[in-house]
């Protein structure tokens, strides 16, 4: 996923932003809507599994201005390169950046109100930027970019030869601007992008998949950490376990499920484009990745695999991205067992499998959060008439200041068993919590039946939580 564009505005934030001693890294801002609300910032430690590494949490304060610091530690221990992608989020809202070590940063996260359609991905507003900081450089590009395709995109098909003329001219050019630059993240970033908006264009003269291999993957290091290299990679070698020539589809599935690392490499190695051991590699993890819900491949197979190539890999970033991939499948997912929380502090003996024999419906719930608000008469409705049936448990952050009024009138209207948690307790990311509010169904089993689980209200095909609650209540009846 690419990040949102921004407007780069020239203005200086002088209302609180006094310039101190600057750790390694700093985000400022201000997220006016969201007062009292918690805005974390993380890293994401691979393209492939997508893990969110915490790295800085703030809550806005009354007046929306929050302060992010990365101490030199972080930076270390987390092993973050000198340019990357980062995730703020705020609530059920995130946007991307990039990040500069020894870089200081102000921003806007912008009212809820301007959401995009992209599953709540904002477009940040960046304060006093500078120009050879790359956010700035990469936003100009893609403005530059998207421009010059709208401009010359009719001509595909009217003048197909001066389309072709546009689209040289074009790289030409880029190469030229871009000659003195000596930011490898930057120009890896417009390398593969380029490769992945205008190569990908079908088109009489595009380059062929030997061409794009050659040029974009061939002798070239793997850059595990620029987004439109992994964006690209994960195109072109996209559902690859269906390309596989001949019979080695077949094969492939068997070494899986034989859980043998070494017979499935030997499969890709016959082909042309996986002729790089570590490039090998990481493809391989990407067709794991790509098919361990499709339940095509078994899982067992699929786990052990990737487990191997975490203790054996001769590649430090292959072993971190399976390891990443190991604890993402190997946690919280659809009939494993769910853990067994400690539902209060003060009591190890009030545990959530206290409900186990029914199943339970667990409501994870933010008193300052619109949408969560928007949906608790929903939600009172939905116990009040399964209730006797299906258990209601909710989980709700704590806000490090007391309630408003208002927060909670709207706590109290919860009536069935709830239990705090404070915002940087470990529950959270135990149960995969990153929006608000966020449900999860347990089977009478107390296995995971669902996560995300249907909300109270209609999504956007109008499904609501509470057909599986009818379904499940007939059942018993029959």
């Amino acid at each position: 996923m690419t990040m949102k564009r921004v407007y780069i505005l020239q203005i200086i934030l002088c209302f609180f932003l006094v310039r101190g001693s600057i750790a390694q890294m700093q985000v400022k801002g201000i997220a006016s809507q969201y007062p009292h609300s918690k805005i974390t910032l993380s890293s994401i430690s691979d393209f492939i599994s997508n893990k969110e590494i915490l790295l800085a949490s703030d809550t806005i304060n009354e007046k929306g201005y929050f302060n992010l610091t990365i101490s030199a530690a972080n930076i270390k221990n987390a092993g973050l390169e000198s340019i990357q992608k980062y995730i703020l989020r705020v609530n059920n809202s995130f946007s991307y950046l990039y990040l500069e070590n020894r870089k200081y940063y102000t921003v806007e996260f912008p009212d809820p109100d301007y959401l995009s359609s992209n599953n709540n991905e904002v477009e940040l507003t960046f304060f006093d930027l500078d120009s050879t900081d790359i956010n700035y450089k990469i936003l100009g590009f893609q403005t530059w970019m998207d421009t010059y395709l709208s401009d010359i995109y009719y001509s595909k098909e009217a003048d197909h030869a001066a389309f072709i003329k546009n689209i040289q001219a074009f790289k030409k050019e880029v190469a030229l601007v871009y000659k003195q630059d000596t930011s490898t993240f930057l120009l890896n970033f417009i390398k593969y992008s380029i490769g992945q908006t205008i190569d990908n264009i079908p088109f009489l003269g595009a380059p062929s998949l030997s061409d794009k291999y050659n040029f974009y993957f061939s002798n070239q290091p793997i850059a595990y950490q620029n987004d439109a290299y992994m964006d690209y990679l994960k195109g072109f070698y996209k559902r690859y376990l269906y390309q596989l020539a001949g019979n080695n589809g077949k094969e492939f599935y068997n070494a899986v499920a034989s859980s043998d690392l070494h017979f499935a490499d030997s499969i890709l190695n016959r082909e042309p484009f996986l002729q790089n051991p570590e490039l090998r590699e990481l493809v391989l993890l990407n067709i794991l990745r790509e098919e361990y819900y499709s339940n095509y491949l078994p899982k067992s197979g699929t786990l052990q695999i990737i487990l191997q190539l975490q203790k054996e890999s001769n590649y430090s970033n292959i072993r971190n991205v399976a390891a990443a991939l190991f604890h993402q499948f190997n946690g919280l997912n659809i009939g494993s067992k769910f853990p067994d929380i400690n539902l209060d502090k003060s009591d190890v003996k009030n545990k959530l499998s206290a409900s186990k024999g029914k199943y339970i419906y667990v409501h994870c719930y933010h008193p300052s959060n619109k949408d969560c608000i928007a949906e608790l008469k929903s939600l009172k409705k939905l116990q009040e008439k399964y209730g006797k049936d299906i258990n209601f448990v909710t989980l709700y952050s704590k806000n490090e200041i007391p309630y408003t009024s208002t927060e909670q009138r709207n706590l109290d209207l919860i009536t069935w068993p709830k239990y705090g948690f404070d915002v940087h307790d470990e529950i959270w990311e135990q149960l995969q919590v990153k929006t608000y509010p966020y449900y999860l169904l347990i089977d009478d089993s107390f296995h995971l039946y669902s996560a995300p689980a249907l909300s109270p209200t209609p999504n956007g095909k109008y499904e609501t939580i509470e057909k599986t609650f009818y379904d499940l209540v007939h059942k018993e009846e029959e």
